[in-house]
């Protein structure tokens, strides 16, 4: 546990630089619009800001009580939003404060466990322990639809691109896909087999065994990891399979699509697999990691690619 940002080059597999250290485990990571700027968020209550064009220098900000589990940019680039267990939604402007002015104050009644904002930066959504997935406005602080129907803890949720639906999953190990504007469930997919099912009180337990989602950057494909190392793409607007592969022979922790779409980041245990998805090429493996990968980010160029593990270790790879 080095706690280090690393950059590395990937044709060669060599350390370039150790960029910084990190007090604790590193749970969100996001770049900028602009590919400039690197936000990091974590365990340790912080959340740093790497800038590219400034010999890899950084801004801390610290705010937040507890552990921070969502970072987020705005859309035009100019403020960073994060989420806290402390129940807190904090808006940052790195630029002219190091404080972070507190937009909405959650109820006492709700743990978080999961966020993420809206595309168009105007709501969050957060998943809590009770199996509900709520919607506030970041705007004025208004309450938004409840969306219920997991009996247990959501361990993740994403929005669709245009914003009108949500994805999540949680320990039942079902994914579900919601259309805000009619408020029904369009997809109800689990990931549960009959062998499976026996010891499901025993699985449950663990979060490696929770489905992994993510929407393609136009909304037209839904990826979802699967406990047994295998990706489904899905239409997820006819919920038809379009694809599967099984690609690692151990639980998925993390998927991201590539700015264009093509390629899918795939992360297991201490491995980044990099699915072309134009193509039956074989994989790209990105090697480095000491533990299992707890998310991976693509810059808007797709050039770079930013992941973190439980270590904690952010790499960079080109």
């Amino acid at each position: 546990m080095d706690r280090t940002v690393r950059l590395w080059d990937v044709s060669a597999g060599t350390l370039l630089s150790i960029l910084s250290r990190h007090g604790s485990a590193i749970a969100d990571i996001v770049f900028s619009s602009d590919g400039l700027h690197l936000a990091l968020a974590g365990g340790d209550a912080k959340v740093r800001l790497w800038d590219f064009n400034s010999d890899w220098s950084s801004v801390e900000l610290q705010d937040h009580i507890s552990n921070i589990i969502s970072v987020g940019y705005s859309p035009d680039g100019h403020s960073v939003f994060s989420v806290g267990t402390d129940r807190t939604v904090r808006q940052w402007e790195p630029l002219t404060t190091a404080l972070g002015s507190k937009v909405l104050e959650l109820p006492k009644s709700i743990a978080l466990w999961t966020a993420a904002m809206s595309p168009d930066g105007n709501q969050i959504a957060a998943g809590s322990v009770d199996g509900a997935t709520r919607i506030w406005s970041l705007r004025d602080g208004i309450p938004g639809p409840v969306l219920e129907g997991h009996p247990c803890v959501v361990k993740h949720l994403v929005y669709s691109p245009c914003g009108l639906c949500i994805a999540t999953t949680s320990t039942d190990r079902v994914v579900r896909l919601r259309d805000l504007h009619i408020h029904c469930f369009v997809l109800e997919e689990s990931t549960e087999t009959s062998e499976e099912s026996t010891k499901a009180s025993e699985k449950f337990a663990k979060a490696s065994l929770v489905p992994r989602i993510s929407f393609s950057p136009i909304g037209l494909q839904l990826a979802i990891g699967y406990p047994n190392g295998t990706v489904g793409i899905y239409d997820p607007r006819s919920i038809d399979l379009l694809d599967s592969r099984m690609l690692i022979h151990e639980s998925i922790y993390t998927l991201t699509y590539s700015p264009n779409g093509r390629q899918l980041a795939v992360g297991g245990w201490e491995v980044i697999y990099l699915w072309d998805l134009q193509s039956e090429k074989p994989e790209i493996r990105l090697c480095g990691h000491k533990s299992d990968i707890t998310n991976t980010a693509y810059d808007p160029s797709g050039e770079w690619i930013a992941s973190c593990s439980w270590n904690p270790v952010v790499f960079l790879w080109k």
